[in-house]
């Protein structure tokens, strides 16, 4: 079996289910899934976190807040970049 955890230990908490699993996607779009409260209780959908090596040898997850804001203002410039069509109603 292929180790869910991308190799740069990144992931994107993409969202929560039933407030118990949370959907993190890595590389390639794969998805991990995982009980919620294993993540960082300030965690919220669209976060960066880093998993790690836990004390016990188990996963932990640890938001990346800077890679967060990098993320978000990537996003912003990409949104701000699309062309705008024009005012006004549409005729469809």
């Amino acid at each position: 079996m292929t180790d869910p955890i991308p190799s740069d230990r990144t992931l994107i908490l993409d969202r929560i289910e039933d407030g118990a699993f949370a959907v993190l996607v890595g590389a390639g779009e794969r998805e991990l899934v995982v009980p919620a409260e294993w993540l960082p209780g300030e965690a919220s959908e669209g976060d960066v976190l880093r998993a790690e090596s836990g004390p016990d040898g188990g996963i932990r997850f640890r938001l990346d807040a800077d890679a967060t804001r990098a993320r978000l203002e990537r996003m912003r410039e990409l949104r701000d970049s699309i062309p705008r069509g024009p005012a006004g109603d549409l005729d469809l």
